[in-house]
């Protein structure tokens, strides 16, 4: 591992890091990114998360089988987009943090699979707040760039059992989903993806 690394002088981080890269196979072929306050991101995908990853298409899937790292890409994926610092995608304009959807079948999976994976990704100096964080509740998380003091996206932690009005925003940037979505819910976001 690099010395200048912020992982260097966290254990726990660091057996995370090997842990990822021997279950989800996980290469270095991308290197790390650099986030804005000179911290490195490991994150390595397989081939065909890397070209998850490049791809221009403004609708994605992954589709395959268990355990070849679909939640792992999708969480990056997120990550990178609502922190503003994805190598391939725009950014989106400073003006206002633009929300983004991580959505699973049950608050109890977002709180066991999809806030674990975001947190990894997210380095604990770009939270601003989480609300209901480890609850089985619907869930947000503001970050902001320490460094400028900007806000960068908003992520809102939804599952199928919420009305679908919950899912209307009017600026709605980017959502991952884990499961195939319900039609309705899957219709409701298209609609609002289109703006972006």
């Amino acid at each position: 591992m690099p010395t200048n690394s912020p992982l260097a002088d966290d254990a726990d981080a660091i057996i995370r890091v090997i842990e990822q890269n021997r279950i989800f196979g996980y290469s270095n072929k991308l290197g790390a990114l650099t986030l804005a306050d000179g911290r490195l991101w490991p994150m390595g995908p397989f081939p065909y998360q890397e070209a998850f990853h490049r791809s221009q298409k403004r609708n994605r899937w992954m589709v395959a089988g268990n355990r070849t790292g679909k939640t792992w890409c999708g969480a990056a994926e997120l990550v990178m987009m609502a922190m503003q610092i994805h190598p391939w995608k725009r950014n989106f304009p400073p003006d206002n943090p633009w929300d983004f959807y991580a959505i699973t079948t049950s608050h109890k999976k977002s709180l066991e699979v999809q806030r674990p994976l975001v947190e990894y990704y997210v380095p604990s100096s770009y939270i601003e707040h989480w609300y209901n964080r480890e609850v089985e509740k619907p869930s947000r998380l503001i970050l902001r760039n320490p460094n400028t003091g900007r806000r960068l996206g908003i992520i809102h932690f939804m599952c199928f059992e919420q009305n679908l009005m919950e899912f209307e925003s009017s600026k709605l940037a980017g959502a991952w989903a884990d499961e195939e979505l319900p039609a309705e819910i899957y219709r409701a976001l298209l609609v609002r993806l289109l703006d972006t």
